[in-house]
């Protein structure tokens, strides 16, 4: 049996101005801004919808597209919808602008450094009320009030505390005989026992739900708190991974580096480690090139942070007595010698590829990281190779190979 899903975001657009929503399934692009669905306007809101032949998972989001065809995306993360046993369903969204409250919809603040309580079991029911609020303390609870019995008559002793779907979206399921179309409701933050604060604005809607031509249906009301919490504040350190040399790093810092600093951080009571960009750089392979912020690539790491020792252990034991002595070397030196590094490494990482590379190649799981990552791994390899081969990166200067074709 089909399932119907209407999205309705409201939204005052400018003359030219149009309202898309793209997803992960064919019906919404499948990820593909040129592919994304216009939706259509209607007294301030957009409106769409689509079926689907079977009940599937998805996330969707929302962007603005001018006349121009510049794009605005919302702020926040992708929307997950996730099928339950209805036919159709009526997503009711708000649009999400970028303020001060949008990093905190971010990994680092929902799962580290503002992580809430477990989640709980979550099952869709006739009418779904959800609320997106990141910027949390541990044991702050988001509340429910309304104008009727079912949600305590905006009384905040006899709010409703709503439940945990995901890292920062609360949500509570109702039938429809619970709550009447247009019934007014607002949220609220307890913190602690006996403090409420309620959220700025005015008062929320239901949609006059017995205007919906469907019958098996689920509304679902997707909500963000209007509410500005104190901002949290953390300690800790901004530092370039090269800067971290140890006793097992070789001249230069490295990733693996990170690890002890980490320990470090926790152990002085820090939080957050910032790092300076540790994209690949190269482009005239020499000092020139430590400037961090001259990625060649936005996926491709730098080598020259590579930990030799766990890259693979080179069997000739003259190559290595000369090898570990040059490292004894250019670790003793006060500064680091940016053109003695990148040349002592690359010598270690040709030596251990003639060694092993071919094995390396064959393997599975080289095989399976090259098949996830082609998209990028494909362009970068020619690049880095062609720069090397001509000696610049001047790629007018690469002769048949100066003008762009994808692989």
């Amino acid at each position: 049996m089909k399932t119907t899903i209407s999205f309705e975001i409201h939204y005052n657009t400018r003359p030219g101005e149009n309202i898309h929503i793209i997803g992960t399934i064919p019906q919404l692009g499948s990820g593909k801004i040129e592919n994304s669905m216009e939706m259509k306007y209607f007294e301030g809101k957009w409106k769409a919808q689509i079926e689907l032949k079977k009940k599937e998972s998805f996330t969707y989001s929302y962007f603005l597209k001018d006349e121009y065809s510049q794009i605005v995306p919302e702020a926040g993360s992708v929307r997950p919808f996730i099928p339950g046993s209805f036919d159709s369903y009526y997503l009711f969204d708000n649009w999400r602008p970028f303020n001060d409250e949008t990093p905190f919809d971010s990994d680092a603040f929902k799962k580290i450094l503002c992580r809430t309580k477990s989640i709980e079991s979550f099952e869709y029911d006739e009418i779904l009320i959800t609320c997106t609020a990141f910027n949390l303390s541990e044991n702050d609870v988001v509340l429910i009030s309304g104008n009727n019995s079912k949600l305590g008559n905006w009384n905040e002793k006899r709010a409703l505390e709503m439940k945990l779907q995901s890292p920062g979206v609360w949500y509570l399921t109702f039938k429809r005989e619970e709550l009447a179309p247009n019934s007014e409701y607002k949220f609220i933050l307890r913190k602690g026992d006996n403090y409420y604060i309620w959220e700025n604005g005015i008062n929320r809607n239901l949609p006059d739900y017995k205007l919906l031509s469907a019958q098996n249906y689920s509304l679902i009301l997707n909500n963000s708190i209007n509410l500005s919490s104190p901002k949290p504040r953390f300690a800790g350190t901004a530092i370039p991974v090269f800067s971290l040399r140890s006793t097992n790093s070789c001249g230069i810092g490295e990733f693996l580096d990170l690890i002890p600093f980490a320990d470090f951080l926790s152990e002085t009571g820090q939080r957050v480690l910032q790092i300076l960009p540790v994209n690949d750089t190269t482009i005239n392979n020499n000092w020139e090139d430590s400037y961090p912020y001259g990625a060649v690539s936005i996926f491709a790491l730098h080598p020259l942070y590579i930990n030799l020792k766990e890259a693979g252990t080179i069997k000739d034991n003259e190559f290595m007595q000369d090898f570990n002595r040059d490292i004894q070397g250019i670790n003793a030196l006060e500064e680091i010698d940016y053109d003695l590094v990148s040349k002592l490494k690359w010598r270690y990482l040709k030596k251990l590829f003639i060694q092993d590379g071919l094995k390396t190649l064959r393997s599975r799981e080289f095989n399976q990281f090259f098949n996830n990552n082609s998209s990028w791994l494909k362009p970068y390899a020619a690049f880095s190779f062609l720069r090397d081969l001509y000696g610049t990166a001047n790629f007018s200067s690469w002769n048949k190979y100066s003008i762009y074709d994808k692989l």
